[in-house]
């Protein structure tokens, strides 16, 4: 009949349409993923394809993440700038910089095997956690006294374990008083310098305080 309207074929692959052209979609196929009114073989760049999701959508990429193709929460590939961190296997982010304990190839980050605090390879440090020294790439243990040191010997300290001073570069243990706390460069300090109104502490607090005081948020 003259006039009257006719039903017109969706674009390829679109199930439902308000329209014939390409990104006229309102859904799609089961063999293709929906994004802004089209409807992909594969989602493009910054997208993922959710491969168990009933509706099949596109959904967006971490933040500064390239490429996620099975996953919002595993980035494949990063801007430029950016470095692949991974937490675990089904969880990975796009970071500036790769932090301690990590080292980086290929723009994704690895990470340093310990007592390695930064590296350039997973055995290959550039500096050590506490209570290790580096030499030739390598961390080896300091002397059981020492926080930090530059050798393995009791004249190697740089800073002290706790209830130890440091002495030319030895760490010397101190027995101080009840009401006093072995501070690493100062020796025996009195509690109540440091912590008003306290009578017994740690370096980190008071353990108990004066008479008419009580022990509250680490304070008196």
């Amino acid at each position: 009949m003259s006039g009257q309207q006719q039903c017109l074929p969706c674009y390829t692959n679109c199930v439902s349409c308000f329209g014939t052209l390409v990104n006229n979609c309102l859904t799609c196929n089961n063999l293709t993923y929906y994004l802004s009114n089209t409807c992909y073989i594969t989602c493009p760049a910054y997208y993922a394809n959710p491969t168990n999701s009933s509706n099949r959508i596109c959904l967006s990429c971490p933040t500064n993440c390239l490429s996620c193709p099975q996953s919002t929460t595993t980035c494949a590939q990063c801007l430029s700038t950016y470095f692949i961190f991974a937490y675990n296997s089904s969880f990975s982010v796009c970071i500036q910089n790769c932090p301690d304990f990590y080292y980086q190839i290929n723009r994704t980050c690895y990470s340093c095997i310990s007592p390695c605090l930064k590296c350039t390879g997973a055995y290959i440090c550039t500096s050590c956690i506490n209570y290790y020294y580096l030499t030739s790439g390598y961390c080896y243990p300091c002397q059981s006294s020492c926080l930090t040191c530059q050798g393995s010997t009791a004249l190697d300290c740089l800073t002290c374990i706790p209830n130890y001073i440091l002495n030319n570069s030895v760490c010397q243990k101190l027995a101080c008083s009840a009401t006093q706390y072995v501070q690493s460069t100062m020796g025996c300090v009195d509690c109540v310098s440091t912590f008003p109104n306290s009578l017994t502490c740690l370096s980190t607090g008071p353990t108990t305080c004066s008479a008419g005081y009580i022990l509250s948020n680490n304070s008196c």
